[in-house]
């Protein structure tokens, strides 16, 4: 009897450990640490060209230094392009000298004194007398007068605040027959006797009293005489005049006051 071969049991299957599986036939532990590699190199290749890009972009910004084409020292100016600082000295002008002159022309016409010559750089001044005015003698006047002879004259009068139109003016400034510019300024200096108060030509006498006159036409009275009217506090220009004084008929300077007492009584 012939024996059978017995059949040999077959090996359990082997078990692939983690690292054994393979990705496209490569171990997948290679695999893997390949494209970690891949990526860290992209990475790598991206940073260093924004960097290379920013250092390009920042060496370009206008005022940067450069080395131009002729191998000299320039800077970037707003369009990139580098420019030699031999060639930008060059092209820049100064105009300060120029614009002095305009300058000093502008303050001469201004100041009405003159002209200006731009070609030799240096101003000529002239004096025009067309626009002056001579200042007119009015002392001895009223200071009333006196502003209205001077306004006749192109000219603009000034006085003191204490002054009233009736002071009579003992002189000005600038004085009388000064020549001077059309508008300028002129002071009136005046006082209530002026200079010559003991002349008879800077005396006036107390107008009259009337009988029954009322203060207010005494009022009156005394201004036309060139006077001062003064009266105590509270009293009407109805109110029938007892007395004025000085009294009436008195020779007194021109400008002096005159008290008025009246009543209503």
């Amino acid at each position: 009897m012939t024996e059978q071969p017995t059949a040999r049991a077959s090996a359990p299957p082997r078990r692939t450990s983690a690292g054994e599986k393979k990705i496209l036939g490569i171990p997948r532990i290679y695999a893997i640490g390949g494209v970690i590699a891949i990526t860290a190199g992209i990475a790598w290749y991206l940073v260093k060209r924004h960097k290379n890009a920013s250092a390009a972009a920042s060496s370009t910004t206008a005022g940067s230094p450069c080395t131009a084409s002729d191998g000299s020292t320039g800077t970037y100016d707003a369009n990139g392009n580098c420019v030699s600082s031999s060639t930008a000295s060059s092209s820049s002008t100064d105009y300060s000298g120029e614009l002095s002159v305009i300058q000093t022309e502008l303050e001469a016409l201004l100041a009405g004194q003159g002209t200006a010559s731009s070609s030799t750089g240096t101003t000529t001044t002239t004096s025009s007398t067309s626009g002056d005015v001579t200042v007119p003698n009015v002392v001895g006047q009223e200071a009333g007068t006196a502003h209205n002879t001077l306004v006749a004259a192109g000219l603009k009068p000034t006085a003191l605040a204490s002054q009233i139109p009736t002071d009579i003016v003992t002189s000005t400034a600038p004085a009388a027959g000064a020549s001077v510019a059309k508008g300028s300024e002129v002071t009136i200096i005046a006082s209530a006797t002026g200079s010559g108060a003991g002349s008879a030509a800077n005396e006036v006498t107390v107008p009259k009293l009337s009988k029954g006159e009322t203060a207010g036409q005494m009022h009156n009275a005394i201004v036309a005489a060139g006077l001062v009217p003064a009266a105590a506090a509270g009293q009407k220009p109805g109110w029938i005049v007892k007395s004025i004084s000085p009294a009436s008929g008195t020779q007194v300077p021109r400008g002096s006051r005159v008290v008025i007492n009246a009543t209503g009584k």
